[in-house]
């Protein structure tokens, strides 16, 4: 259930706790929305900085 809550509050932009056309598209297709790519690339940069210099 939290894989859910986590998933519907990055797509909720407005945090209004209601999805919107655009928002829904984004929770139910996270690789659109620009936000989940960017903390895609930084989890995954940070997972291999292994000197912590980014």
């Amino acid at each position: 259930m939290s894989e859910y809550y986590s998933k519907f509050r990055r797509g909720d932009m407005n945090l209004d706790d209601k999805l919107e056309e655009t928002e829904f598209l984004y929770f139910e297709h996270p690789e659109h929305n620009p936000q989940s790519i960017k903390d895609l690339v930084e989890d995954m940069i940070s997972n291999f900085d292994k000197n912590q210099d980014k």
